[in-house]
């Protein structure tokens, strides 16, 4: 599966540094993190959603 994140390069290296830490930590922990990043960047755009969230 290919996912897809667009974010500003500041943001991209932040996040690359993060996926290298997690899976210097323990294998495919980065992938895991990854992929929980891009879920919840998709929710975000969902309208309505920070409305019902409290």
């Amino acid at each position: 599966m290919i996912r897809v994140l667009q974010t500003s390069e500041p943001a991209s290296e932040e996040l690359s540094e993060a996926v290298q830490w997690y899976e210097a930590r323990r294998a495919r922990l980065g992938g895991e993190f990854f992929d929980a990043v891009v879920v919840v960047a998709h929710l975000k755009r969902r309208p309505g959603y920070w409305k019902t969230r409290r």
